[in-house]
């Protein structure tokens, strides 16, 4: 049983703990990372001199590899506004790859593009911090923009060298799948191999993890064509916290039992990689998911409902950020909201410029009389209900 103090002084060694909340959510152990980081915020919340670069960067791991991108993208906008403060932008690379890895997930490859580009002008992180997670992410801009040959010229490197790396980067199980689609739709075999032993390495070096255990029996089920070692590929991503590789494990399965003839089953785990898909904002992942259903005659009613939202209103607005309107409407203040939301003061400031350019006012008193005036709005666009 993991265990840490009841109390703890961030001065005694604060990136020392974001490390060790980091290495907790490479093991997939997701809820004790959580309980650290609730427990850096409740303690320290209120004083960002606390709340360190290194463990705003742990936070921002933590929302994205949980699925949750809205608030992977505050947080990455939250830990770039920090660094400038504090005149330190050592961690402003993982907030651009995080904000740019949404952005492909959601199919928004331009925007990736110039966020990659941006990140080059990265000062505070030498060339050796910044090629694996830059590497990985041109590659993936390239995939996206359909030039495979470059994407796999990009990508053979990082995995080649993967199994001696000391970074954390290259051996992601997440990216181990995404390098081996790019393999199989670049019909490099000789690629795609490195992949599955680059996986199955990381799953050895971490036994009775079901993310990297999963991904590596996946991937050289798939290689093999074998369909039971899919199934049970499918059976253990089923256990992973990260809504990404569960929808893979599911996805990865539902298109191997189709192949075989067996429609029913197949469809059930389509279902399963749509809602992991769809839970997280995967777009692109969403629409391949249910391009192959429709091609096997399946329609389900909630796939009109997944709209994309629209860019102005309450509707526009995530559920944090109306959660930060609700609450600066009823007169809190910024610190008094991050203490009610258990978050830090730079992320409740995050969130308000967005309510501010998304419902267009420019003063809380404007939001207050907006929010007061919404109420006599249809159900659906008023605060509060659902959208």
């Amino acid at each position: 049983m993991y265990r840490w103090p009841a109390s703890f002084s961030l001065l005694a060694g604060p990136h020392q703990l974001a490390e060790e909340i980091t290495t907790l959510q490479f093991l997939d152990r997701y809820k004790h990372a959580q309980l650290l980081l609730d427990q850096v915020w409740a303690e320290h919340g209120d004083t960002t001199s606390a709340i360190l670069p290194a463990l705003h960067c742990a936070r921002l791991w933590q929302d994205f590899n949980l699925g949750r991108s809205d608030e992977a993208v505050a947080d990455a906008h939250t830990l770039l506004e920090l660094g400038r403060q504090l005149n330190n932008l050592v961690y402003a690379l993982d907030a651009v790859i995080v904000e740019a890895s949404v952005a492909l997930l959601r199919g928004q490859t331009q925007d990736a593009a110039a966020l990659v580009d941006s990140a080059e002008q990265l000062i505070d992180a030498d060339a050796d911090v910044r090629r694996p997670g830059l590497t990985v992410l041109a590659g993936w801009v390239a995939a996206s923009q359909g030039d495979l040959s470059r994407a796999l010229d990009l990508l053979r490197p990082v995995a080649e060298g993967a199994s001696s790396s000391c970074n954390y980067w290259p051996l992601w199980p997440c990216w181990m799948g995404l390098f081996f689609e790019i393999g199989v739709a670049g019909h490099d075999g000789s690629f795609a191999n490195v992949v599955v032993r680059v996986a199955e390495l990381a799953a050895e070096r971490n036994p009775g993890v079901a993310s990297f255990e999963g991904v590596a029996l996946s991937l050289r089920g798939r290689s093999m064509g074998d369909l039971p070692m899919i199934a049970r590929s499918a059976q253990i991503l089923a256990r992973s916290p990260r809504p990404i590789l569960s929808g893979f494990g599911a996805d990865t399965y539902g298109r191997a039992l189709l192949a075989d003839g067996q429609k029913a089953a197949a469809l059930e785990q389509l279902d399963r990689a749509w809602d992991n898909y769809h839970r997280m904002d995967a777009r692109v992942y969403r629409a391949e998911v249910e391009r192959i259903m429709r091609q096997a005659g399946a329609r389900r009613a909630k796939w009109a409902v997944a709209r994309t939202r629209p860019d102005t209103g309450w509707t526009a607005l995530t559920e944090a950020e109306r959660r930060v309107a609700l609450l600066i409407a009823d007169g809190h203040s910024n610190r008094s909201a991050a203490a009610e939301l258990e978050v830090s003061v730079n992320t409740v400031g995050t969130h308000l410029r967005a309510v501010f350019a998304q419902l267009d006012v420019q003063s809380r008193v404007q939001l207050a009389n907006t929010l007061r005036g919404a109420q006599s709005a249809p159900t659906s666009d008023r605060p509060g209900s659902a959208g």
